[in-house]
């Protein structure tokens, strides 16, 4: 049961978009105050949703940094309103306490509030996180989005990935309890304010940094489109134009093969792959899985409607080495990243 505490009139507005949102997935809670106020929605939502009785969890909506006790409950969220830059800073002064130790640092909803920090959705996967029950935590890495490859100071090589499904899966193994690390690329999205980021740019700063953390995970999910090609020089000034008739030629170099080149310091981790391919989708995957030697490979067709880069939705099949085979319907990524989690947790 989810207990939300302190919930007045004034705090309301800011609040009442994590109640819906709570409603909506369909997640129990009641509303306790201390002061005798009617509210305009329901005071207790305790739906039969067929969930398991989980671990109690308190939501504490403050508006004042005192009221953050860090160290006093380890089952408490705060989530802030009317947040001013003290709160703010004081929320990111102990960041790393409160999402890996005895308190969670919560969430303003997206109200437009000026130094909102979070989201509905980061409170949501603090609340699933804190309620999670696992046989123990597992330490996940994940890289996403795309890479960059600079010809000169003001161009580059880069491809459509905007890292909305590298982000997913942080998400959805991020609910399931686990400590997740993100090595991200160039992204076109937010990221949760829980995570712990490494941001890079080009194919050879995110080889190095998977290659930094990937000894201390137990999962590594390949979720990156990373640059194939890089130029092979670069060019220290604007390569400028000198006539109509000029044509340009850059020579391209392959960029490291990350997954190729962790199998000389893996032991027990688990490697996942993403494969995008638009032809011989299958042959081509289940080629790739083998000679990288990864524990599964996730499929998808960016041709395919409503699939692959840039959409909210994706479809795609799992692979296993054994033959097995498990094909995903169109659904938005963070529901099929769940599936994903689910159906790898089950199998690996």
């Amino acid at each position: 049961m989810l207990i939300i505490k302190d919930l007045t009139r004034s705090h309301f507005p800011f609040a009442q978009p994590l109640l819906l949102a709570l409603q909506t997935a369909g997640l129990n809670y009641k509303i306790e105050t201390t002061k005798n106020i009617d509210f305009p929605i329901i005071k207790q939502h305790d739906t039969d949703s067929g969930q398991p009785d989980l671990p109690e969890t308190i939501l504490a909506v403050i508006d004042h940094p005192q009221q953050i006790k860090t160290g006093s409950a380890d089952n408490t969220i705060y989530y802030p309103v009317l947040l001013g830059p003290e709160v703010l800073d004081y929320i990111k002064e102990f960041k790393e306490e409160f999402v890996t130790g005895q308190c969670v640092a919560a969430i303003l909803p997206e109200s437009g509030v000026p130094f909102a920090f979070g989201s509905v959705s980061d409170c949501l996967d603090l609340i699933y996180h804190r309620q999670a029950t696992t046989n123990g935590p597992k330490q996940i890495l994940i890289d996403a989005g795309p890479t960059v490859e600079d010809i000169d100071p003001v161009r580059f090589i880069s491809n459509r990935s905007t890292g909305k499904m590298g982000i997913a899966m942080a998400r959805a193994a991020f609910r399931a309890g686990n400590r997740v690390r993100m090595i991200a690329g160039p992204l076109q999205q937010r990221l949760p304010g829980y995570l712990e980021v490494k941001q890079v740019r080009s194919a050879a700063e995110m080889a190095e940094a998977v290659r930094d953390l990937f000894t201390g995970c137990d999962w590594f999910f390949a979720v990156a489109a990373v640059a194939d090609f890089r130029p092979a020089h670069y060019q220290p000034q604007k390569i400028k134009k000198q006539g109509e008739d000029q044509k340009l030629n850059i020579e391209l170099s392959r960029t490291t093969d990350i997954l190729q080149s962790l199998k000389a310091i893996q032991s027990n981790q688990k490697m996942i792959g993403f494969s995008v391919e638009t032809n011989n989708i299958l042959e081509n995957s289940l080629y790739k899985m083998q000679r990288k030697g990864l524990n599964a490979i996730i499929v998808n067709n960016p041709l395919e409607a409503g699939s692959g880069f840039a959409h909210e939705t994706n479809r795609v099949s799992i692979l296993w080495p054994d033959g097995r085979r498990l094909d995903l319907p169109l659904r938005p990524k963070l529901e099929v990243a769940e599936k994903i989690f689910t159906a790898l947790g089950e199998s690996l």
